[in-house]
């Protein structure tokens, strides 16, 4: 099999490989690690690549396209909840207001564009909100603490956490329930010591939340649902 990848070198002791949502192929390794060793990483995980790149294919095939109208379904910690769309030109700024069985956006004119980046905008506002207050209740777990926690657009990833600790999350993380959002934060977290998936860092969270993988397979489920 042919494999083409993106290889990014950077500050850090190993070497991983991650699948983007399109079945694209990140490499991250050391800034002096050899082209031949990076190859042989690759090839030594062939099967894990060809499996994920098949998993996306048929989770292409059954995704449903969010078409952002009345009656669209949107995500909210693992609850599917109708759009409400309300036009009225007094409305300059646009609002967004969830209740207990509708998300609302209320704005001056129908643009789908329009309506699609002012949800991104509200989904990080209550990422941001949902995942501090989880870091906050796993706190007591860890000696270090995030130096900071942001939000933002990540096709590839659910969070990740730099070398200094601090903590970059996908503002889709709070459409998903909020016993795998917790996984999200528990995974980080753990990165401040490990900065690896190596053994020692999966028993670091599975003595903090001896349930991960039912939390992890729930994202890998589940996370075609998460886009629109």
């Amino acid at each position: 099999m042919k494999v083409e990848f993106e290889l990014i070198r950077s500050r850090r002791k190993s070497i991983s490989i991650t699948m983007k949502y399109d079945g694209g192929i990140i490499v991250r390794c050391p800034l002096r690690m050899k082209n031949d060793d990076v190859i042989k990483f690759i090839q030594s995980k062939s099967e894990w690549i060809m499996i994920k790149q098949q998993e996306i294919k048929e989770m292409q095939k059954a995704k449903v396209e969010r078409t952002l109208e009345n009656g669209s379904s949107l995500m909210f910690l693992g609850k599917e909840y109708p759009l409400e769309i309300i036009i009225n030109e007094l409305y300059k700024k646009t609002n967004i207001t969830k209740t207990e069985d509708k998300i609302i956006i209320t704005v001056d004119i129908y643009d789908k564009e329009k309506i699609k980046e002012e949800l991104k905008k509200w989904y990080k506002v209550q990422c941001i909100n949902v995942v501090t207050e989880r870091i906050a209740l796993y706190q007591k777990y860890f000696r270090d603490s995030p130096k900071e926690i942001k939000v933002k657009e990540q096709k590839s990833r659910w969070a990740s956490c730099t070398y200094d600790n601090r903590i970059l999350f996908n503002w889709r993380c709070v459409m998903a329930d909020i016993n795998a959002v917790d996984y999200i934060v528990v995974h980080e977290m753990c990165h401040f010591e490990y900065k690896n998936h190596s053994k020692e860092f999966w028993n670091s969270v599975e003595n903090i939340m001896p349930d991960y993988k039912i939390r992890k397979q729930w994202l890998k489920v589940n996370g075609i649902r998460m886009e629109f």
